[in-house]
Formats: C-alpha cells, sequence, structure tokens
C-alpha cells in the first residue's frame, strides 16, 4: 500500500484545479494513518461508509475511478462506475 497509495503521486502530477477525493471507509490501518497526516488541501478523504443515497454524488463528480484491486473477473463497482459513464 506505502507504493500505490502515495498522496505525493497525486501532487506530483501539479494539477492545480484538480481534487482527489478517497471515499469509503478505510479498515487497514497503516493505510489510514498515512492518508489522513499526509494530505494537501485539495484531497479530501471521507473515511466513512457512503450511503447508496451518496453514491450518485461521487460518481458524478469524478473522471476517473480507482479501485483497490489490481484483477477481479466481475466487480458491482466497477459496474456502478461504468454506469455513470467513468
Amino acid at each position: 500500500y506505502t507504493t500505490l497509495f502515495r498522496s505525493e503521486t497525486f501532487q506530483d502530477l501539479k494539477l492545480n484545479h484538480s481534487r482527489l477525493i478517497i471515499a469509503g471507509a478505510i479498515s487497514y490501518e497503516p493505510l489510514k494513518n498515512k492518508l489522513l497526516s499526509n494530505r494537501e488541501s485539495n484531497i479530501i478523504i471521507e473515511n466513512r461508509f457512503i450511503p447508496d443515497s451518496e453514491l450518485q454524488y461521487y460518481f458524478n463528480a469524478a473522471d476517473i475511478a480507482v479501485y483497490p484491486f489490481s484483477a477481479v473477473t466481475t466487480s458491482s463497482s466497477v459496474m456502478l462506475a461504468l454506469s455513470f459513464g467513468i
């Protein structure tokens, strides 16, 4: 996780008008501590369960969706993002 989830990676892109939103409960303590301690003003962390009624706000605002797995045969979360045109 330390390599893949570095806030510095997003910062290195120097996208001044972009925001990184990390939404969902973070259960892996080392990752949660790192993310919550090293964030910049353009990184928004919603460390909580996101109810179905709020999902549309995140997906409609997104240009890209990133998931914490590298291989999957079928994922309902990926299919949901695709349904929002991401």
